[in-house]
């Protein structure tokens, strides 16, 4: 009987060892997808790693057509990060405002804007030294910003005030302040128009700001929760992203009206336009609609496992920059085999902290609520914490399997032994 016992004993432990072995292989295979999950090709796939050195959350990119160069705001440490499109690289991180949201480019003075969130400011960048030159006081949290080049001006969103600043880009001061809709949260400029589109997230209008009287000569209702825009210089049309409706509206210039309503997408935060191909690019929550601005249908998607809050066109290299605050990364999308071929994702930057002298700041309620159309926001979306609970309920699963298979093996055991000792019974009665 001791013998046996030991022998039962033996099954038992090897048993669970080849439970755990398998729950083991259970949440790496699952990890595993996951990471596949994220770095899904569109087309030819992931092909290289950038390192962007500081994580946190990224709510505005632009690009530098002078240096080839991506500028994306942090808004968690208070800087910018320049990224060299040549070399996919961080060439430098500058220090701006606390909690800068809205970044843009002015070709004219080779100079980079930062909406500053939490300073009420607007920090202008030089981009022969990356440095900040001057910074300029503006309304009450200030989240976007637009570069007018018929003008040479930057008009900024002020989210709390209700307004937008008008900013003279050869002096670096304020010319006007103009009363818009409720909650500004983004804006941008109709080159054809000499306009000013505001998108008012509170009140689900866009006010059109003209630039020669610095007047809303028009205002326009849009889908419930508008939060970015782009403009299609070929077709004078506005694109508007819905985020608590789940689409998009497209205005046009022409007459101010929406000519259309695009309802297939989960709630779409920010877009941009690719005037190369002639396509929008458009994030949402789980992937990036492509539309055409032939026939204002959605041409491709791409798969991405988060929602991003920002994104930029590189005419230089015909490359979309979307940043993933928090996952931690940077996609790069190239459109460059032309309108007809599906967009790539080329490459996947990982973001790492490795400047000890920026620290993490508060983050600011800038992602809407699903459910709201007031002048309220939610905290952004915490991703990472979401990949952190899909893995303990992994790891539950593997558990709970672990265990399912060791009871049934004694089980099974457990019943070996009591056929064994029913025998032997009937083996005594015998005698």
């Amino acid at each position: 009987m001791a013998q046996s016992s030991k022998k039962q004993r033996g099954i038992v432990i090897a048993s669970i060892v080849i439970a755990m072995l398998s729950a083991s292989f259970i949440v790496a295979l699952a990890i595993s997808n996951k990471e596949q999950a994220f770095n899904a090709v569109y087309a030819n796939g992931v092909i290289e790693n950038i390192n962007l050195k500081i994580p946190g959350g990224y709510y505005g990119a632009a690009y530098d057509s002078n240096k080839g160069e991506i500028f994306v705001t942090n808004a968690d440490y208070g800087s910018v990060s320049v990224i060299s499109d040549s070399t996919d690289s961080v060439v430098a991180n500058i220090p701006v405002g606390s909690l800068p949201l809205g970044v843009i480019y002015d070709s004219v003075k080779e100079e980079i804007f930062v909406a500053n969130y939490n300073s009420n400011s607007v920090s202008v960048i030089s981009d022969n030294n990356d440095t900040v030159v001057a910074i300029i006081t503006v309304g009450n949290h200030p989240s976007a910003l637009a570069y007018d080049s018929g003008k040479d001006e930057i008009f900024v969103a002020n989210r709390f005030d209700n307004s937008v600043s008008v900013i003279s880009d050869s002096n670096n001061t304020v010319l006007s302040t103009v009363s818009v809709g409720n909650s500004p949260y983004n804006l941008v400029y109709d080159s054809a128009k000499s306009e000013i589109f505001v998108i008012n997230y509170g009140d689900n209008t866009v006010s059109i700001i003209s630039d020669n009287t610095n007047d809303v000569v028009a205002t326009v209702t849009v889908g419930k929760g508008p939060y970015c825009s782009a403009y299609d210089s070929a077709m004078g049309e506005i694109f508007v992203t819905n985020y608590n409706s789940s689409s998009i509206s497209i205005i046009s210039d022409s007459n101010n009206t929406v000519i259309k309503k695009i309802t297939s997408l989960n709630q779409p935060f920010c877009c941009v336009y690719d005037f190369d191909i002639r396509e929008i690019f458009v994030v949402n929550y789980n992937s990036i609609a492509v539309i055409s601005d032939s026939n204002n249908n959605i041409v491709a998607n791409i798969p991405s496992e988060i929602q991003s809050q920002s994104i930029a066109y590189d005419s230089g290299k015909r490359e979309i920059f979307i940043p993933h605050s928090e996952h931690g990364t940077l996609s790069v999308i190239s459109d460059s085999l032309g309108a007809s071929a599906s967009p790539n994702i080329i490459a996947t930057a990982t973001l790492q902290n490795q400047d000890p002298t920026l620290k993490p700041l508060q983050s600011p309620q800038l992602t809407p609520s699903s459910n709201s159309t007031s002048n309220s926001f939610i905290q952004p979306a915490n991703n990472e914490a979401k990949t952190f609970t899909s893995y303990y309920v992994i790891l539950a699963v593997a558990i709970a399997v672990t265990t399912m298979i060791v009871i049934v093996i004694i089980s099974i055991i457990n019943r070996s032994n009591l056929i064994s000792s029913d025998k032997m019974s009937a083996m005594k009665s015998d005698e």
